[in-house]
């Protein structure tokens, strides 16, 4: 984990953001799929903070226990870590990357809310953190959904 608390704003990274579904959006979604008999899933991300890719260049001090590294050397991150202010921001863009190029839309009133509608079924995808909340009218599109993202991630999903 690295010390990101110690990194100061405007100086250490320009951006941060966190993907927090509004509660709102959420009883929204959870009175659609009661109301209409819709599949409902919450997903959640194994270890997806260390997937991001770093945009800046990154050091930080040696773990005391890594012991091929000589004093007074440094590690390059290549990846984020957990601890970084930009992990949830940088795990928010390969988010978003995917389920726009899967045909969702992303709303302009919760950024952490997709759509994708057709005249066959209706889904809706929410992200709260490294959660995920799927809403469908169709089996077949959500298996479609979870498929897909695990072939353009490899990350494990976990349904709960």
């Amino acid at each position: 984990m690295a010390k990101g608390y110690t990194r100061t704003g405007s100086i250490d990274y320009l951006e941060t953001f966190s993907p927090l579904a509004k509660m709102t959006i959420i009883r929204l979604l959870l009175s659609l799929a009661f109301i209409y008999n819709w599949e409902f899933k919450q997903l959640d991300i194994n270890n997806v903070f260390l997937h991001g890719e770093l945009k800046e260049n990154l050091y930080m001090v040696a773990p005391p226990t890594l012991t091929s590294i000589q004093l007074r050397q440094v590690c390059k991150l290549e990846k984020v870590l957990y601890g970084l202010k930009q992990a949830s921001k940088e795990w928010l863009l390969n988010y978003q990357f995917f389920f726009i190029s899967a045909g969702c839309t992303q709303s302009m009133n919760d950024h952490s809310l997709f759509i994708n509608s057709s005249e066959r079924s209706f889904t809706t995808i929410l992200m709260y953190v490294d959660d995920i909340i799927l809403v469908e009218n169709n089996k077949e599109e959500i298996s479609r959904i979870k498929q897909l993202w695990i072939k353009h991630s490899r990350l494990r999903i976990f349904e709960i």
